[in-house]
């Protein structure tokens, strides 16, 4: 039993070895506990997700070296991003996404700190 679960976890996707469609879909369930999508909003946000978690594996790939430059291009993609998240979402959606997303990055900074 224990060598299962263990093998199993180690079939696990990771956070690098996600493909775009797994970051797209893994991006949009966690959006959709915070706040509650409608059906329509989340076939809408699934596609932005996939398009821009393309966009930054292409990113990823080309600047490999220059973890600056990486960096750069991911932050303007979250930028446009998010600006068409606002274009789906309502204004209290958005909002609660916002705020849903600072406490995740509140938590990544928590964790470091421990380590």
């Amino acid at each position: 039993m224990v060598i299962a679960l263990v093998s199993h976890a180690q079939n696990a996707p990771t956070k690098k070895t996600r493909t775009p469609e797994q970051r797209a879909e893994h991006l949009t369930n966690w959006m959709n506990e915070k706040v509650a999508l409608t059906a329509e909003q989340k076939t809408k946000i699934y596609e932005v997700n996939l398009k821009y978690a393309k966009i930054n594996q292409e990113a990823r790939a080309k600047d490999a070296d220059n973890r600056k430059a990486i960096h750069q291009e991911l932050k303007a993609n979250e930028v446009e991003r998010e600006a068409e998240f606002k274009a789906i979402l309502t204004a209290d959606q958005f909002k609660t996404f916002q705020t849903a997303k600072e406490e995740k990055k509140e938590m990544r900074k928590e964790r470091r700190k421990k380590r």
